[in-house]
């Protein structure tokens, strides 16, 4: 009766195995698909485990095959206003600044924090120097390091600047 139990047990334990390594295997593919839909051909794409943490789901060293300039590329989740936001930052690594920031996915109002995705809002990201994390700001941005919110969604605001600071001080501890 006790081996019956124990070969079930094993069963359970069999299937959920392979379900967990279906569901990371398929997670791993899509941000692989993303990267591949922005940056094309001419890349090589390497996973950067050692910088990967709770906050920090992916990261990846993405180097052109024919200049042979380097960017890093980390996809964070943060805590926003209704639920997290997926946001993917890049960080020329010669500049040391921001390329550019995308947010992969989010779960905010399309009327005030769905704004996050616009490339009005993006773009106050890009070229900023990681040497010093960013700071929201309500009205306007009057140093580099400031990010001016979006009028009406600033903790959805806020919580793409704590997502991109978690980035910059990741790659900079390293």
């Amino acid at each position: 009766m006790e081996v019956q139990r124990i070969k079930k047990l094993l069963i359970i334990i069999l299937f959920f195995s392979l379900l967990l390594i279906s569901y990371i295997n398929e997670n791993e593919d899509e941000h692989l698909s993303k990267l591949n839909e922005y940056f094309g051909q001419g890349y090589d794409i390497t996973r950067q485990n050692g910088y990967e943490n709770n906050d920090i789901i992916r990261a990846y060293r993405i180097v052109n095959k024919s200049n042979n300039s380097s960017e890093f590329v980390q996809i964070v989740n943060s805590n926003a206003y209704i639920d997290d936001i997926k946001i993917m930052v890049i960080i020329d690594e010669e500049s040391k600044k921001i390329s550019n920031i995308h947010i992969l996915q989010h779960s905010e109002t399309e009327d005030y924090g769905g704004y996050v995705t616009e490339d009005w809002f993006t773009d106050r990201f890009k070229n900023k120097p990681i040497n010093q994390s960013l700071k929201t700001v309500k009205i306007i941005s009057k140093n580099p390091r400031e990010i001016t919110a979006i009028t009406g969604a600033t903790v959805t605001s806020e919580a793409v600047v704590k997502g991109v600071n978690l980035c910059i001080q990741n790659y900079g501890g390293r």
